[in-house]
């Protein structure tokens, strides 16, 4: 149960990010995690540097509960997270929906 969880870390005072694999889905678990009462915010590919930015530094600030990204997350982001949780473990590559790799699964944690 996604708001549990999210209320579980709120209340343990726990950084998570969440990971999915579409702007569709990061914009969908962000907003579950608001109506959960969570501080979200998200992070991915065509997000504008300048709003990329601003999520960064509220993450960095400490005011966020949750950030919700894609696997941008994993190319010189560097947070205090205390746990990153993936949404789901397929992606679209480009030309067919399939399992990640390990290594990327590594790349993103």
């Amino acid at each position: 149960d996604f708001p549990a969880c999210l209320q579980q870390a709120k209340s343990e005072r726990r950084f998570v990010a969440v990971v999915a694999f579409s702007r569709a889905a990061v914009l969908s678990l962000a907003g579950i995690a608001r109506k959960a009462g969570a501080r979200a915010s998200v992070i991915f590919g065509k997000l504008p540097p300048e709003a990329r930015r601003k999520q960064l530094d509220d993450a960095l600030a400490g005011r966020l509960d949750v950030l919700v990204c894609t696997d941008v997350i994993g190319h010189g982001i560097n947070l205090p997270l205390d746990d990153v949780v993936f949404a789901e473990t397929k992606k679209f590559d480009g030309t067919q929906r399939r399992d990640l790799y390990v290594w990327e699964a590594a790349q993103v944690a």
